[in-house]
């Protein structure tokens, strides 16, 4: 019965511990959509800044060097990337890649 219980608590764990990074890159993906959504006329050093920002507060390991924004009469594109290595068992961590890229065009 304890064997039991020790195993779907690490089961229960894991489970949370990959599904709270998913959720985390998934919020930050939809955070850097709103900004380039709402951020027609920020300039692209504030939006990049923002986007790093909210990398922080939601504990992502985003690096300035791997966050690229820039713009192009008005299309804006983002390219963002980084490593996240969740613990899904107590001593063994599961390296992931995290990328994407987003484009907003504005409409003037």
């Amino acid at each position: 019965m304890l064997l039991t219980l020790v195993v779907v608590a690490a089961v229960l764990n894991g489970a949370y511990q990959m599904g709270m990074d998913e959720y985390r890159y998934s919020q930050f993906k939809d955070s850097v959509h709103s900004m380039l959504s709402l951020g027609k006329d920020t300039p692209v050093e504030e939006l990049k800044q923002r986007m790093l920002q909210k990398a922080v507060e939601l504990k992502l390991p985003v690096s300035e060097d791997k966050v690229t924004v820039s713009r192009e009469g008005v299309r804006t594109m983002v390219s963002v990337s980084y490593n996240s290595e969740p613990e899904p068992f107590p001593g063994y961590k599961s390296p992931r890649n995290h990328s994407f890229t987003d484009e907003i065009a504005a409409i003037r």
